[in-house]
């Protein structure tokens, strides 16, 4: 039958307008995000380069502040009346230099800047260089109240970049200048002993002085795809040297990873705007259709017999209270396997083919619709003839005489299989997305808890750091910038295991045959060293190969083991086994020592992130939460057993067998 839309009126004109508004609306909204996204991606970068010049600004500030206090000291030794100046100088001297591998040598010069003393004395690779080293403007600017003054110089037999630091040496009761030591650092040695702490190595980072490249990773990167840096300009100025840092991400790694992601986003979004738009005009148009032949119905039985008999959900109409069925479509035997003839035949056909679940359930509405209640809808499921499980939705219509008492049950039964079953996986979806809220609540809680310690420790000793300088106490300040350093390193150790911890269940690659002895040997060459030293016995039985992720089952082994070794190395005949037992049916590993053991209370919480049931005892408490996450990435479980303190531990795990 051809739909005629010369009947529809302008009301029903203007809805035909909607899909495409929603789709529209829809395509600027997530347009609108889109753009935000990119956005943040850049900031969230910028900022990281920022933070990375920040950690190296410091550093270098922090050590270049501990070198002019190393001059200053070495002034005071003739600032002084102090016995043998000369002899104090080269016995300080040399322990600096012995001390601080980025000092190459130190000198004292008289008033007239003519060297008299060298340490050590047969240095003569960087000579001061009168053309780059301007004596008298730095004589004329010396003072007490003055620093250390920074000047840069290159040898002009060698391109080995210089950093010159000069203190001047006054009367006690005057400020003439009598003479002035200096110290020469070589500026890769200096930049080597930051590089180690400060820097990152994913990122493109440049340190220059005045225009002079004195360090570069640029080799590592093209410089063409970094699309933007992060600069700290002016950060020391001495003497006319400018000194600048340049960071930036990565861009093939990072940016280009995340924009890709967006883009993505974007792509998918689009798609599901105009899917939702079509599926809106659909549903319009059916709505509009369905309008148009309830119209016709009422002028033609005829035409209403032809469309009903024709159409593809089963319409129905059945007596009450009696249940017989006076009218039902003859799609009824497509949807249910059985022909009208059936329905006709035996009152409340459909009850005998429910699913047994449902019976009790109809037969409560069945006992409301005969006091006149009865549901809009009603879902169910019935067995069809063919044995297959079908869902089918019941619209209700109840028809009632004058007086109100229920006399017809009219509807429309539809097969509601595919939106059920699509309704039972968004709910098994929903119900995995709240567990998911929920460990994700409790990950930001750990972080935030586990994170506060070392914070607070940095925060604590950086407010003695400006008391201890002022009053030149060398030794408490660099005891303090010790345990600075310290703390920074335990929230480094934390991070990283975050960052495993979020790594497992990401992984892109496909999953292999992995070699379970082979990884066993790899963890057991790492810990090789203790083994030995603490005789520990390391048993392996026959282990198979396991289908999963070579990384991740690594990480899972390393774990293990090294809390074995850990907590069995104290016994006086410390062993660990490895091997497999059989158990229902399923091959179960298992890694066993005679240590410390686990109290029964404490065998779940072990496995929670963070979690030390000794605090006393070395590492981050993240490797068994590791261990966790890396087995039910796999799809199995993992527990511990043990008999109690002292009694030793075996941890059992299963993983998907070659």
């Amino acid at each position: 039958m051809k739909f005629n839309f010369s009947s529809i009126d302008k009301k029903s004109l203007l809805t035909l307008i909607l899909p495409l508004f929603t789709f529209s609306l829809l395509l600027s909204g997530f347009f609108w995000m889109w753009q935000e996204t990119n956005s943040l991606t850049f900031e969230l970068l910028k900022s990281t380069s920022k933070n990375v010049i920040q950690g190296i600004y410091l550093r270098l500030d922090l050590i270049l502040f501990e070198r002019s206090k190393d001059l200053s000291h070495l002034a005071s030794l003739f600032s002084t009346k102090q016995q043998s100046p000369y002899k104090r100088f080269t016995t300080d001297a040399s322990g600096i230099l012995s001390r601080e591998k980025a000092f190459y040598s130190f000198g004292k010069l008289n008033n007239s800047g003519n060297l008299e003393l060298r340490i050590p004395p047969d240095t003569n690779n960087y000579p001061l260089l009168s053309k780059e080293f301007p004596l008298q403007k730095i004589f004329d600017s010396l003072s007490k109240s003055n620093p250390a003054l920074i000047s840069i110089s290159m040898d002009s037999k060698d391109t080995s970049k210089l950093l010159i630091i000069v203190k001047g040496i006054f009367n006690e009761d005057s400020s003439v200048v009598t003479g002035a030591v200096y110290g020469i650092l070589i500026i890769n040695n200096l930049i080597d002993v930051v590089k180690h702490i400060a820097f990152v190595s994913e990122f493109f980072i440049q340190i220059s002085i005045d225009n002079i490249v004195i360090y570069s990773n640029a080799a590592e990167f093209d410089k063409n795809r970094i699309l933007f840096k992060g600069a700290a300009k002016d950060l020391f100025v001495e003497i006319g040297k400018t000194w600048k840092i340049e960071a930036a991400p990565p861009a093939q790694n990072v940016l280009t990873s995340l924009l890709k992601q967006n883009n993505f986003r974007l792509f998918v979004n689009i798609l599901s705007s105009f899917v939702v738009s079509v599926l809106f005009g659909i549903a319009l148009y059916q709505m509009m259709k369905s309008k148009y032949i309830q119209n016709q119905l009422s002028i033609s039985e005829k035409r209403y017999r032809l469309i009903t008999e024709n159409a593809e959900d089963i319409i129905y109409r059945m007596s009450l209270p009696d249940g017989q069925y006076e009218y039902i479509s003859p799609v009824c035997e497509k949807l249910t396997g059985y022909s009208a003839r059936e329905f006709y035949d035996k009152p409340k056909f459909m009850r005998s083919i429910l699913d047994s679940n449902f019976i009790n359930i109809y037969d409560q509405y069945w006992g409301n619709l005969l006091q006149g209640k009865v549901p809009a809808t009603f879902d169910y499921q019935i067995i069809h003839k063919n044995g297959i499980r079908y869902w089918l939705q019941q619209k209700n219509t109840l028809i009632t005489d004058q007086k109100g008492h229920p006399i017809a049950l009219e509807g429309v039964i539809a097969d509601n299989t595919n939106q059920k079953t699509n309704e039972i996986e968004r709910e098994k979806l929903i119900k995995e997305l709240e567990e998911k809220n929920i460990e994700l609540e409790r990950f930001i809680y750990i972080i935030s808890h586990e994170l506060k310690t070392p914070l607070i420790t940095i925060k604590g000793f950086l407010g003695y750091l400006e008391e201890e300088a002022v009053k030149g106490e060398v030794i408490q300040l660099h005891q303090d910038i010790v345990r600075i350093i310290s703390a920074t390193e335990v929230m480094h150790r934390q991070l990283n295991n975050l960052i495993n911890i979020n790594r497992i269940g990401r992984n892109r690659s496909k999953r292999e045959s992995v070699n379970i002895h082979e990884i066993i040997k790899i963890v057991l060459d790492q810990f090789s060293t203790v083994i030995n030293q603490r005789k520990i016995r390391i048993s392996i039985g026959k282990l198979p190969a396991v289908n999963g992720y070579k990384t991740e089952i690594y990480e899972l082994f390393r774990n293990l083991i090294e809390n074995a070794i850990r907590f069995s190395s104290d016994q006086s005949d410390p062993w660990v086994e490895i091997g497999t037992v059989t158990q229902n049916e399923q091959v179960v590993f298992f890694v066993k020592d005679n240590g410390i053991g686990i109290e029964k209370q404490y065998s779940v919480r072990i496995f929670g992130l963070f979690n030390k049931l000794d605090p006393h005892t070395e590492g981050t408490g993240a490797g068994l939460a590791i261990a966790k996450r890396v087995v039910e990435h796999h799809g199995g479980w993992i527990k511990v057993e043990s008999e109690g303190s002292g009694k030793g531990s075996t941890f059992y795990f299963i993983l998907p067998l070659s």
